[in-house]
């Protein structure tokens, strides 16, 4: 005879399996937490003039010099953000990054648009 319990225990393997996955596929990837969160406006200096960057929940981003807007996407996976704009076409930029209350610090991984010369630095939330 199988005992009740060899029976559902196959089911709640499969359960406890799914609910670790969705856990960890979930985490990591989130631009609005855990912690303080990428989603807002950021501004830095750049010598060009005062440059912002707002970064959206959807994934889009912006990026405003005097009167100039640029367009764009950013993906985050892990601590690395990878931006896609309109001015560099499809060459894809990669930037180590890290986010406090009131600074988002990004490091050049690789970049060869220009846009590396402008975004590598220390950005303060506005």
């Amino acid at each position: 005879m199988i005992s009740p319990r060899r029976v559902l225990a196959r089911p709640m393997a499969s359960l406890n399996l799914a609910l670790l996955l969705f856990v960890l596929i979930g985490c990591g990837d989130d631009p609005t937490g855990p912690g303080p969160s990428i989603v807002d406006t950021w501004e830095r200096d750049t010598g060009i003039g005062l440059v912002s960057l707002t970064f959206l929940a959807n994934g889009t981003l912006e990026a405003t010099v005097d009167d100039s807007t640029n367009s764009g996407t950013y993906s985050i996976a892990g601590n690395q953000i990878t931006l896609l704009d309109d001015d560099c076409g499809d060459q894809a930029g990669v930037y180590q990054y890290s986010v406090t209350a009131t600074q988002l610090t990004l490091t050049l991984v690789t970049d060869t648009c220009e846009r590396a010369d402008v975004i590598a630095g220390v950005w303060l939330r506005t």
